[in-house]
């Protein structure tokens, strides 16, 4: 089951910032780190599951380091 994840936040607080997600390869670390991507945020994206971390990185159209 998925449930969209709203961040009221203003993408002037977040451009030009570092976000470091953890758990970032499913669940709320994944929707998490797509929503600071979308407002601007540099996300550094950690998790125990490369692979599925990989396609979050993929999927935010970045490649992981």
């Amino acid at each position: 089951m998925s449930f969209p994840i709203v961040l009221a936040v203003s993408s002037e607080l977040l451009s030009n910032r570092t976000a470091i997600v953890t758990g970032a390869s499913r669940g709320i670390g994944a929707a998490t780190a797509r929503a600071l991507d979308g407002a601007g945020a540099r996300v550094a994206l950690v998790a125990r599951h490369a692979d599925a971390l990989a396609q979050v990185a993929a999927a935010l159209g970045h490649d992981p380091v």
